[in-house]
């Protein structure tokens, strides 16, 4: 006989063995509902499949429980990926095709502790065709859901020209901005006070001014209204940094993928 859990901690692990130093295989959000089928352990772990284990509960904290899941807040017209051709945002999956996150929430790098993720297309040799670095180049940006446009040019280096949206809020009133920077110059196609749909082109990719041949984007979301007032926030580096990121964004992919990128 099988159990059913719900996932109640925003992410679980999930491990090849029932210790938090066996390797880690995958993750899971509080949007999940997982099959149980062994419990074992002083600590409460739950085998889930087969060299696949997570928490239930670890001293005193619990992480995922049987029941009815929690409510979790809907989005009028969801959330889509800010890149990819339409074909690969229409794939379901959130950094589609060959794009990936080369700095992802919460890296600490030489800028402070990073606010979201830097999307960067790199597509590797093939037989009779040579690869390219930084084929994001140029590459159309996408608004992520309707809304308005607060932000629209240039900010202080290295942000470059940088949009910032202000989408419908979710069905708890929790606010939501889009953030997209280094924009490639005299491409934006929208302007403060506009009004946008899912999917608009709002500009090109381009690099961050000081940083040749390092094309990418750089996309954030913020639940608080912290870029109504400043769309260049910038919370910096060390732990007032890294307590800015945790304070006013989340991680992007973790956002689009619990509130229905495609719904």
């Amino acid at each position: 006989m099988t159990l059913t859990f719900h996932v109640t901690a925003d992410t679980l692990n999930v491990r090849s063995r029932p210790s938090t130093s066996a390797k880690l295989l995958r993750e899971l959000t509080y949007r999940d509902v997982i099959q149980v089928f062994e419990i074992s352990g002083g600590n409460i772990w739950l085998r889930i499949g087969e060299g696949e284990w997570c928490a239930l509960k670890l001293g005193d904290t619990v992480y995922c429980a049987p029941g009815d899941p929690p409510v979790i807040p809907t989005h009028p017209t969801g959330f889509a990926s800010p890149v990819g051709t339409d074909e690969e945002r229409a794939s379901g999956v959130i950094w589609p095709g060959l794009w990936k996150d080369v700095n992802p929430y919460l890296t600490r790098y030489k800028l402070g502790v990073h606010t979201g993720a830097d999307l960067n297309l790199n597509i590797p040799d093939q037989p009779g065709k040579r690869g390219q670095w930084n084929a994001d180049k140029d590459a159309p940006l996408h608004a992520i859901s309707d809304g308005r446009v607060i932000f629209a040019g240039p900010l202080p280096d290295p942000w470059g020209n940088v949009v910032v949206i202000c989408h419908n809020p979710l069905s708890d009133g929790t606010p939501v901005y889009s953030r997209y920077g280094h924009i490639k110059p005299n491409t934006l196609t929208v302007a403060a006070g506009d009004t946008v749909k899912k999917g608009k082109v709002i500009g090109l990719i381009g690099t961050m001014p000081g940083w040749p041949g390092y094309e990418h984007s750089h996309f954030d979301i913020s639940c608080t209204d912290i870029l109504e007032a400043d769309p260049g926030y910038w919370p910096g580096g060390g732990q007032k940094g890294m307590d800015g990121v945790k304070t006013n964004f989340v991680d992007p992919k973790r956002f689009l993928k619990m509130y229905g990128q495609y719904r």
